[in-house]
Formats: structure tokens, sequence, C-alpha cells
């Protein structure tokens, strides 16, 4: 009989392998008397499907999470896409963010004057790490089509003659910041990198974003070959706050 177990495992989509896997596995350990176990997800594949785009989809961000919850007392998240789909949820949620460890590898490494989000809803993320480093910020507009078409609206940005870090959770073809930095470098960047949690990096990302910009930056929340930053330390301080709220006997 165990007290505490956290079981530590990334879930993608569309293969369901690793989910399954952990399904099964926790399943197994509440079967042998573990009172309390909590998924810690450094990428949770399924989070950009949080809400339905087309009549008769399932919005696969919050059942992933409803199976989770049945077996789990706690949940911890590494940079969730949209953290409001989990707004209702009874299980004990952490949303950890990885913010710190990429301004800190931001600040080291190329000292920007200037922090972009791709977009308004992802701007606490670009505000953190703007703060962490002293440095202004700003986000597109962008309107989501469905979930893998995304339109832009130009802003104007003072960004002339400064070196500009674009921050978003996860990048996965590269579009979005390949036109991002473009439109960075028309209004006088003198130099423009990208970094993010989750590196996914499909359909040949890597490779059309070394056209665009001058350093990717990612955590270790899947493999990659820019995997850069440690996520350990980010998902360390999740479990500490989850520890903290778990009741002891005696």
């Amino acid at each position: 009989e165990t007290d505490n177990i956290f079981f530590i495992q990334s879930v993608s989509s569309p293969a369901n392998d690793n989910l399954m896997e952990m399904l099964l596995c926790i399943d197994a350990l509440k079967r042998s008397s573990a009172k309390n176990i909590t998924a810690v997800i450094p990428y949770y594949g399924y989070a950009r499907q949080d809400k339905r785009f087309g009549f008769g989809e399932s919005v696969s961000a919050k059942l992933v999470a409803d199976l989770l919850s049945e077996l789990c007392d706690g949940i911890a998240i590494l940079d969730l896409h949209a953290p409001e789909v989990l707004g209702d949820m009874e299980t004990d949620i952490e949303l950890v963010s990885s913010m710190p460890e990429i301004a800190e590898s931001l600040q080291s490494d190329v000292s920007p004057d200037f922090i972009l989000s791709p977009d308004k809803g992802a701007i606490s993320r670009a505000t953190e790490v703007a703060e962490l480093i002293g440095c202004d910020f700003s986000y597109l507009e962008k309107k989501r089509i469905d979930a893998h078409t995304i339109e832009h609206t130009p802003k104007d940005l003072d960004v002339s003659g400064k070196v500009v870090a674009i921050v978003d959770d996860m990048i996965s073809t590269g579009g979005t910041i390949c036109r991002a930095s473009d439109a960075l470098r028309r209004q006088g960047a003198v130099e423009v990198h990208a970094a993010c949690t989750h590196g996914l990096f499909t359909g040949g990302a890597l490779s059309r974003l070394a056209n665009h910009v001058d350093g990717i930056y990612t955590t270790d929340s899947l493999p990659n070959p820019r995997a850069s930053v440690s996520a350990a330390p980010a998902l360390a301080r999740g479990l500490s706050k989850i520890m903290s709220r778990v009741p002891h006997n005696g």
C-alpha cells in the first residue's frame, strides 16, 4: 500500500497509445491499493480541440480530462493550451507554467527587447516572460477558423531595432511563427526568436522556421531537436503545490 504516486507521461493524439497505457497503469495502481494518484502530463496532446469547430465533433480536451479524473485524485498539466476547458473539474487540477524557465533561457542566450504573443488568448504567457525579463510585450490579432486553420490580422508594433522573441505554448507547423516573424522584420526587428513549451515541429516545420527565425527554444516536454529547456523544475513546482493540498494521515 502506497500513500502518494505520481504517474508521469505525455499523452498525444491522434495515436492514443500513451493515453491507454496511462489509463491502464493507473487503474492497476488503484487496484493495488494506491491511496492517492496524480497524473503528471508534460504534454497534453488533446488540448487544441477545446471546443466544437464543426457539427458532431468531440471536445477531446475535456473528454480526456474526464477520463483521467475518474481514476486520479489529481492532475498536473504543463502549459495547457486552453485552461478554461477544465474550469468545472472536481479533481484537483494544477496547471503548471514553464514560462520562468523559458524566460531564463531567452534572457541568458539572446536578451530580447520585446516579447510577442501570436494571439491575445496567449497574452498571459507573453506577459509572464516579459515581466520576468523586464521588457515590453504585445500580441497579434488572431481568429481560429478550425482546429488547424488560423487567420492573423497585421498590427503595428514598436519593434524597430529590437530583438524580439515570439512566445507560445506550442509550435506545430510553424506557419504562425513564420508569418509573425516576417511582419516583425518588416517593422524593423533586427532579430526574431521563437520560444515555446511544446515543440511538435510537424510537416517540415524546422526547415521552414530556419528561413524565418534566428533561434528556436523549447522545453523537453516532447523529444525534439530544439529541446534546450528542462521542464523538470516547472513540473516539480506543480507537484509541490499538489502535495501541499493532499490530506495527511495522523
